[in-house]
């Protein structure tokens, strides 16, 4: 990953590299395709924990 969640792109940034041996390259970038959304908007901001399990 080169980029994290609410990080600026611009036209041509590469935002992960992708490296694969156990599917075909048409498979891994559709998945990887369908893992990202970008937007005009940052996303909220999300709390780092979850939940304190004891």
């Amino acid at each position: 990953m080169h980029k994290k969640v609410g990080d600026r792109v611009e036209v041509g940034d590469v935002i992960a590299t992708l490296r694969s041996n156990k599917e075909t390259l048409d498979q891994a970038i559709e998945k990887m395709d369908h893992a990202y959304h970008i937007s005009e908007t940052k996303p909220a901001e999300r709390p780092l924990v979850h939940a304190v399990i004891q």
